[in-house]
């Protein structure tokens, strides 16, 4: 109850989770809400309890603004709670871009929402749910497995089912234009982050090479090699 929470409203307080799972539930008459809702709050926050545990199995993370659901651990655990995708309170990019270089965090947004405009949000949720049954279907132990984890064996798996529809011919109709215009705009942010990157290696390398010339040449008396003691 509590993944499912979260994944429609996005953060939430310990005391608003139990509010709205004592809604939720509807077990109080008018007016006992607070009460059944302090009672909830009091079993979820005890020592060892509900979001103690969720939070150890990283499920979901506790923050400034409230707890999450993790990305994508967490999520995928939601989606396997409905039936049907419903419409998620959890705004991904924002929390993705924590984890991105500053240089390339203005080309990841724009790939980002170019493929939000491409493809709606429940169809990517439902390929997630899809590729997370298969995972567990091939035994994977989701209390167990971390989210950095998790989200490695995600990646590989929804890039082998992209594979298989390309094979299969199952691809979209060809995109309009002007989206391929925004694609090519934003590869060319993500390429021109990369190429500064590549000229700071190059530096380094350099510098690198430099200095074990100046030790080989250190160790260089009168054309041989003096034997280091």
């Amino acid at each position: 109850m509590i993944l499912k929470t979260l994944y429609k409203s996005g953060y939430l307080s310990p005391w608003n989770i139990a509010k709205q799972i004592a809604f939720e539930h509807k077990k109080f008459t008018d007016g006992d809400w607070y009460h059944k809702t302090q009672k909830i709050n009091s079993v979820l926050q005890r020592r060892g309890g509900r979001l103690s545990e969720l939070e150890k199995k990283q499920y979901i993370q506790n923050t400034e603004k409230g707890y999450r659901l993790t990305i994508y651990k967490g999520i995928s655990a939601a989606l396997l709670l409905f039936k049907e995708i419903e419409d998620s309170g959890i705004d991904e990019l924002p929390i993705l871009l924590q984890h991105v270089d500053e240089r390339l965090q203005p080309g990841f947004k724009e790939t980002w929402e170019l493929y939000a405009e491409v493809y709606q949000k429940k169809e990517m949720y439902q390929e997630l749910k899809k590729a997370t049954e298969m995972l567990l279907e091939e035994g994977l132990d989701f209390d167990v497995i971390s989210n950095n984890r998790f989200n490695s064996r995600m990646q590989t798996r929804l890039g082998e089912e992209m594979i298989k529809e390309m094979k299969l011919q199952k691809d979209r109709p060809p995109l309009k234009p002007e989206v391929y215009a925004k694609m090519l705009s934003a590869f060319e942010k993500i390429r021109e982050a990369f190429s500064e990157q590549v000229k700071e290696l190059e530096k380094v390398m350099n510098s690198v090479e430099n200095s074990l010339r100046k030790i080989e040449k250190a160790k260089t008396v009168n054309g041989e090699i003096k034997e280091e003691t």
